[in-house]
């Protein structure tokens, strides 16, 4: 379960990462510094980033419907056509990929107007995902929110823009950190190193700032499990050891 969860979040930050990168090339496009050959050589890499990070989310879906089967499902449920909507996402953003890919191979420049679209799906897919889980440990809120008229995304929680705002900056900032990984390695050109750390630092310090925002958004109890023990302070703290563990990996990139 862990081991898949941490797979699985590596490869959406390689796969969100990626599409900010390509932003970034295409905001940069005639400057001396433009990444362009960087983000030549990681798209190939992205509708297969995007592949792995769907199968290694089985397990940990799995681990969620066996756990919280009743209240998971409800909240499906109520979500009704925007969680569906989440097949069509992911099917539109290979087709993304796939253009990107052809735009490679006839050598033609990426432009805005990709990027910027992956980059809008993929929140869009954070914010009903976040959506579902927030509605998801609220089960309070079903029958008011059932009542208002369903197949709506759930907005009634403190928590559901930090929470989607640092999911996006965490996913970004691993994805730079890891292009900047591959580019030492040879995998992309070594250009990859300054463009990927250039995306993955005011990333990973805009997320540290969002998860202040996050802890101080959670309700009294919620925060307290968090800072005062038990087997959720322990995932918590382990969660922020591994975000500290992101800057040695940033300076062995760098060098």
């Amino acid at each position: 379960g862990p081991l898949t969860l941490a797979l699985h979040w590596a490869f959406l930050g390689l796969t969100v990462g990626g599409a900010a990168l390509l932003l970034l090339g295409s905001l940069r496009a005639g400057r001396a510094t433009a990444p362009a050959d960087v983000g030549k050589a990681l798209v190939p890499f992205l509708p297969f980033a995007l592949s792995m990070a769907m199968t290694m989310g089985i397990a940990p879906l799995l681990f969620v419907q066996v756990l919280y089967g009743s209240f998971f499902y409800t909240s499906n449920i109520l979500l009704g056509f925007w969680w569906l909507a989440l097949i069509g996402v992911v099917i539109a953003s290979f087709y993304l990929f796939y253009i990107a890919q052809g735009r490679v191979r006839a050598g033609r420049p990426m432009g805005l107007v990709l990027p910027s679209l992956m980059l809008e799906l993929f929140a869009f897919v954070a914010l009903v995902l976040a959506s579902n889980a927030t509605l998801t440990h609220t089960p309070g809120a079903w029958e008011a929110f059932r009542a208002r008229g369903m197949n709506r995304l759930f907005g009634g929680d403190g928590t559901l823009v930090p929470r989607v705002l640092f999911a996006l900056a965490g996913f970004v900032g691993f994805g730079g950190l890891l292009v900047a990984v591959m580019a030492r390695f040879g995998i992309v050109p070594r250009a990859g190193k300054q463009s990927g750390l250039a995306l993955a630092v005011p990333a990973l310090i805009g997320q540290a700032m969002l998860g202040a925002w996050l802890l101080g958004s959670l309700p009294p109890a919620q925060r307290q499990m968090l800072l005062g023990g038990g087997a959720e302070s322990i995932f918590f703290w382990v969660a922020g050891a591994a975000f500290v563990l992101t800057i040695p990996l940033a300076v062995y990139a760098s060098r």
